[in-house]
């Protein structure tokens, strides 16, 4: 019998604290904006090699005897309006599998999220939309 990586369950970011997140070694808690402008946090189960080899920002906060959030798995993130869970949950996706969704509702926020977190190709990914757009609207 052949083994084929279709056949391996690979870990994966999830929601809320429960049995999905395999093996997961940090948490995330996120506090942001919903559409009705209420304020909520969600903990978010991750996995360090996922966001740290992908994010210098990540990178820096998983060394140990740096942050203290070192000391305790956890950090916290606030996010700026107009950025959503939504945006957030993209950002952790591309952080595991190297793609993003970048549309009209989100090309913004991930600039945001590219800078901020350290992530340059993804930033580019969503410039490039931006720029796309405006270029494709300027034809029209």
């Amino acid at each position: 019998m052949k083994i084929t990586a279709s056949d391996w369950k690979l870990p994966r970011w999830t929601r809320s604290l429960d049995e999905e997140a395999d093996y997961y070694d940090w948490r995330l808690d996120v506090t942001g904006t919903e559409s009705d402008d209420s304020v909520h946090t969600v903990s978010y189960c991750v996995h360090q090699f996922a966001l740290g080899r992908q994010s210098d920002y990540f990178r820096g906060i998983f060394r140990r005897g740096v942050f203290a959030e070192a000391s305790v798995k956890c950090s916290t993130i606030e996010l700026p309006e107009p950025v959503s869970f939504r945006d957030f949950e993209n950002l952790l996706d591309y952080c595991y599998t190297g793609e993003a969704a970048v549309d009209s509702a989100s090309a913004v926020s991930m600039v945001w999220l590219g800078d901020y977190f350290g992530l340059p190709t993804l930033k580019e990914q969503a410039q490039h939309f931006i720029c796309t757009s405006i270029n494709h609207t300027e034809v029209s």
